[in-house]
This record gives C-alpha cells, structure tokens and sequence, in this order.
C-alpha cells in the first residue's frame, strides 16, 4: 500500500513540474522554434546548423 502511495505521489509532482512547458502550437509558414538535439556520435546539431537545407524530424516513443 505504501508503495502505491508514494508512486502515486511522485508522479502528480512530475506531472506539476512538467506541465507548465507544454510546446506552444506553430501554424503551417511559422519560423519553426530553436532547438538544440544530441546526436548519438556525440556533439550536437541545432536548428542554425540545417539552414537552409531540408530536415525530417520524426518523435517517437515506445511505451
């Protein structure tokens, strides 16, 4: 019993911690957001780094 209360309490804490930076919706000729991704070889690519040429970004998750 005691572990399902603290499981329930730690996930309304990470809920209200997250919550607040939901993604702001961006309508079809908007600049498209900054961001800044973690490449699996190390280092990192930003949105500067693909001006200019196409990029296809694709999220996903596996639950």
């Amino acid at each position: 019993m005691k572990k399902t209360f603290y499981s329930s309490v730690c996930i309304v804490i990470l809920l209200s911690l997250f919550l607040p930076y939901r993604a702001q919706a961006i309508s079809v000729g908007e600049e498209a957001p900054y961001f800044n991704l973690k490449l699996f070889e190390g280092g990192t690519i930003s949105l500067s780094d693909l001006k200019g040429k196409p990029a296809i970004l694709n999220f996903w998750a596996s639950w």
